[in-house]
């Protein structure tokens, strides 16, 4: 429990210190998420 909580820490500091080089990476992951068009 406490490594599984340690790595994802790890992770989020290593994606807060990865600058954003590829803007395009994040796409895939926002179109999986159904977007709700506003009326």
């Amino acid at each position: 429990m406490v490594s599984i909580l340690k790595a994802i820490s790890d992770a989020r500091e290593w994606m807060m210190a990865q600058p954003p080089q590829n803007p395009n990476r994040s796409k895939p992951l926002i179109r999986l998420e159904p977007i709700p068009r506003a009326p």
